[in-house]
Formats: C-alpha cells, structure tokens, sequence
C-alpha cells in the first residue's frame, strides 16, 4: 500500500477540494486555538468531500470534549499530544494521531504504538533518536513523517526495506498569512509522486 499524505491546517473547502484533487489522504483541521474552526465548519466541509479523512488536532482537551466536538464536525481520525494522558487516550473510540515534539521520549512513542493498536505516531524525520526507536521496534509502517521534503527519508527506508503509514506536510506549507502555499504543496507532492508511483 502506498504511504498516506496528510496536510495539516485546512482551513476551508477550496483548500480541502484543492488536496483531494492532488491526492492529500489526511485533512488536518485545527480546533484549538486561534485558527480553529467550529465543528459545524468541518461537517461541512467533510459533508462535500469523498476520499480524504478529517483529522481534528486537539493536544490536551478531555476525551469527553474530543468525542463531542469529533461527531459534530464528522471526524476520522483525532490527533492529540504524545504525552496526551493514557486513560483519556483509552477513551476515545476513534482512532489517534499521536503528535510527537522533539522532546518526546523515543520510549513513549513505541510504548503507545504497542498499547493502541490502530494509533498513528507522527515525529519528525529529522529526530534521530525517535526514528531510531521505531525502525529498531519494527513499527515505521505506524509513523507518519513530516519533513520538508520526502525524497531522502523515503530512499533510506525502502533501501531498509520499510515503508511509513505516511507523511505530513507540515507548517512550511503557509505563506506569511498564514494560508497554504499551494505551490510548496505542489513541490512536495510532485517529489513524492516521482518517488512512489501510484
């Protein structure tokens, strides 16, 4: 199966036609802070699309918030902290996108790969230490990467004989508005499409 990609910070329905028609699998949509958007915003959103699952970031709200406010905008999939509680964790039905920071412990992250089976890490390419821990725990088919570009993680993985779950256009695809530069999507895009055919 071909590694999933997902965009982070769509903000309305032309930026979410606009990843469904270049092949985006994960739509990211913010619900904190001071970008987020209502539910109702995304269920409708989500209403016109076909294809690409929401995602709702969360970080730290209560698993009784994330699951009222997930089945108002229509959600997918959740994504919360690394360091989000376990037992609020156990409590979402839906499945998790784990964000991982730099400073998350390698250790936590295949702790909760382990212990939630449908969850997804998402750490940076760059970490060494966390793509070291998942690479030896065999769990890089769960991690979503994000990176600046694909082309040199991709090649090191598939000479190990690994493919990610995917990989995260992260927050270098908003122009100084803070709106998405499709162009850098579109570079991003074409790389990996040369890199993983269809």
């Amino acid at each position: 199966m071909r590694p999933i990609l997902m965009l982070e910070g769509v903000r309305d329905l032309h930026d979410a036609r606009y990843c469904a028609a270049i092949g985006i699998g994960l739509l990211g949509f913010q619900l904190e802070g001071e970008h987020a958007l209502k539910p109702a915003a995304i269920k409708e959103i989500v209403d016109w699309l076909s294809g690409p699952e929401a995602v709702g970031d969360f970080g730290f709200s209560p698993a009784n918030a994330i699951t009222e406010i997930a089945t108002a905008a229509s959600l997918s999939r959740l994504r919360v902290s690394a360091n989000y509680a376990l037992e609020e964790a156990a409590a979402l039905a839906l499945p998790i996108i784990f964000d991982a920071q730099d400073g998350t412990e390698a250790d936590r992250l295949v702790m909760l790969a382990k212990r939630f089976p449908n969850a997804v890490i998402e750490l940076s390419a760059t970490n060494a230490a966390q793509m070291a821990a998942m690479t030896d725990a065999n769990l890089i088919s769960r991690c979503l990467l994000r990176c600046d570009a694909p082309d040199a993680v991709w090649k090191s993985l598939k000479q190990a004989g690994m493919q990610p779950f995917g990989f995260i256009l992260g927050a270098f695809t908003e122009d100084k508005e803070g709106l998405l530069d499709y162009d850098v999507c579109d570079d991003f895009v074409e790389k990996y499409d040369e890199l993983v055919p269809a």
